[in-house]
Formats: structure tokens, sequence, C-alpha cells
């Protein structure tokens, strides 16, 4: 067989994980040459990742199929039971946080009973700690967040509570003088300011 192709079917309206996503986490690529014996694995991944994504319920049938279009290839076909997700029960800041909390929740796309997503809470660091450099916080550091499993709610799903460790490191005053050809900002990020820079605290 040349190749193998890749289609799927959700059991929600709206899928957790897009096609890309899919794909990435079996490791499929078009036009890939068929292995029967990577079936296992890659449905492993699967599970592996949707458990990432806030679904360790899900269910994954995959069945091999003659292509409609190819007559050397073969469809690889997943149908996906998603299952409850695990919900957000409270997501808290830990810490000295020298910033005011509502500004650091904004910055969370993550929030109390939204599915607990660990790709999304990953990207969310990734926001605190720009947040905190534009804020002039260049030693931030926050550490592993804390995952807690709660009672679960009145519907009976399952809830964790997320608590994430703040240390914002020294607060620094950042002057510019005679710089009249570019805004501050940009010159800060031309700088390229890091934690690893000599820098004294205000």
């Amino acid at each position: 067989l040349r190749g193998l192709e890749l289609d799927y079917e959700s059991s929600r309206e709206r899928h957790r994980l897009e096609r890309q996503e899919i794909a990435r986490a079996i490791g499929y690529y078009a036009g890939m040459p068929w292995e029967p014996e990577r079936l296992d694995s890659m449905v492993e991944a699967l599970l592996a990742e949707y458990e990432r994504r806030g679904y360790p319920n899900t269910q994954v049938e995959a069945e091999i199929e003659p292509s409609l279009t190819d007559p050397e290839a073969v469809s690889l076909r997943l149908r996906i039971n998603e299952g409850r997700g695990i919900r957000i029960h409270r997501l808290n800041f830990e810490g000295e946080l020298g910033l005011e909390e509502l500004e650091l929740r904004r910055a969370c796309e993550l929030d109390r009973g939204d599915i607990f997503d660990q790709a999304t809470l990953e990207e969310d660091i990734e926001r605190l700690i720009e947040l905190y450099r534009n804020e002039h916080y260049f030693e931030v550091r926050i550490d592993t967040p804390q995952i807690e499993e709660v009672e679960p709610d009145r519907r009976g799903r399952r809830q964790v509570r997320v608590t994430i460790p703040v240390n914002p490191g020294d607060h620094y005053e950042v002057a510019i003088i005679g710089n009249d050809g570019i805004t501050d900002e940009r010159l800060l990020e031309i700088m390229r300011i890091t934690e690893e820079s000599e820098l004294t605290p205000s």
C-alpha cells in the first residue's frame, strides 16, 4: 500500500481537537506509508493528548478501510467519544504577586468552569510572563502549577483546583533619554531586556 488517509468523527458537535491537532498527536502526515503495527501506538498517543487537554475518559475506535480516492491507499477512520471533561473549580495565584490579581486573571484564557486544558495552561503561563516583563518585572519566575482534584460538582463532573505559584522578582524602572527616532516600547523590544540582563532594581 502506498499511503494512509485520515478521517474522523467525534461525539461532540464542537471537537476539542481539530483535525491538524489529531494528525499531530498520532504522527500523521499526508501520504505517509501505512504501517499496521503502528495502529495501537497511534491510538494511545491520541488518548494521551485528549487527557492532556482535559478529557481523560475519551474512547477511540480505529478502523482501516479502503480509500475511496486511491486504490493503493487505505483510510484510517477514527470514531472519538470524548466523554466528560475535567473542569476548573478554582484558579488561584500564590505568592507576592506584585500586580493586581485581576490583571493576572485577564491575561489568562482559563478560568473557573472551563475544561482543564494543560496546553492552554502552558500558554497562560507564557502570557503571564509576558505581562510581568512588560511591567518591568524582568526576573519573574512562575513555577509548576499545583493541580489538586476536589469534590465533583452537582452534576457529578470531576473538578480540579489550579494554583499558579508566582515569584515576580524585583521591579525595575527603565529610563530612556534622548530617544526621538522610535517609540520607547519598540526600543525596549530591540534591547531584548531579559532575566539574564544585569539590572539594578528600583
